[in-house]
């Protein structure tokens, strides 16, 4: 009598041969969403005046109530605007691919020597996958200035080594709408306050800025000074609330009267912090 065939059970997937073996793939580069490409001058903080490449990233993960900035162009490129002496327009399509963005920086640079490259938003962070993929060709063309709600420390963690400059804007509820970051902020502010390898021995120049207007709270700017504690050394800008208003008579309204900005500094140097009033300035002469 003939025994019945037993048919073997398949092997596991550990054990199947390479010629089984599905091929291995190679993720594509993480890409960004662009809005614009620009020369100009820094209009705020410590660098006010020297001239920078900017990069606006566009969207935000923040809505404060007193953003005017542009999210997105009508026909969804990113828009590139060279030198007026050049005055042409160039666009990239978005998203926008990491060899595609260092080429565009490479000429900007060729064509006009700039201090930085300022990445700036909406919240660059958001695309910190791309900008740890820049960040290591960049910063040895130009030094890197990055400008961020620093809300998303675990994202910043993934750049630091290559940031020349850091700007932190807090966001006080009274100004933005937003509620407090307090957390995410004492983490920021120590991440980056500490040197990296392999480019940075040095920590980056690190501040932080926050918008004012006249309902901000006595309790607010006690929120802030001790927020700031035990960084009285990151100098600290006061920027009053402003609206372009294209009046020809009053082009430029401010939300925040001499006595609210005097009780801020007042209150804030009392805690040993290095407190600076400097309004933003890219506003008062109309340039982007």
């Amino acid at each position: 009598m003939s025994l019945p065939t037993v048919k073997a059970p398949p092997r596991a997937s550990s054990e199947l041969s390479p010629t089984t073996l599905p091929a291995p793939t190679v993720a594509p580069p993480a890409t960004a969403q662009l809005t614009e490409l620009f020369s100009s001058f820094q209009g705020e903080g410590p660098l006010v005046g020297v001239r920078q490449l900017f990069a606006r990233f566009s969207h935000c993960h923040l809505k404060c109530t007193y953003c005017d900035t542009a999210m997105s162009n009508a026909d969804g490129a990113c828009h590139l605007h060279w030198p007026a002496d050049i005055g042409a327009h160039d666009r990239l399509p978005n998203p926008v691919a990491p060899s595609k963005f260092i080429a565009a920086i490479k000429r900007y640079q060729a064509i006009l020597p700039h201090h930085s490259l300022s990445l700036t938003g909406g919240e660059p962070l958001l695309y910190h996958r791309f900008l740890a993929d820049i960040a290591p060709k960049l910063a040895n063309i130009i030094p890197l200035y990055l400008e961020t709600s620093g809300t998303q420390p675990e994202f910043y963690e993934t750049v630091a080594p290559y940031m020349a400059h850091v700007a932190m804007d807090i966001k006080l509820p009274s100004a933005s709408g937003e509620p407090w970051h307090t957390k995410e902020h004492r983490e920021f502010l120590r991440l980056a306050t500490q040197p990296y390898a392999p480019l940075n021995h040095q920590p980056p120049h690190t501040f932080a800025k926050v918008i004012l207007n006249d309902k901000v709270t006595r309790q607010e700017l006690v929120t802030l000074g001790n927020l700031m504690a035990g960084y009285e050394h990151v100098p600290l800008f006061l920027q009053p609330e402003s609206a372009v208003t294209h009046h020809e008579t009053d082009p430029l309204r401010l939300n925040c009267s001499p006595q609210t900005l005097e009780q801020a500094y007042q209150t804030l140097s009392a805690k040993g912090l290095q407190v600076r009033v400097v309004p933003q300035t890219h506003k008062l002469i109309n340039i982007r």
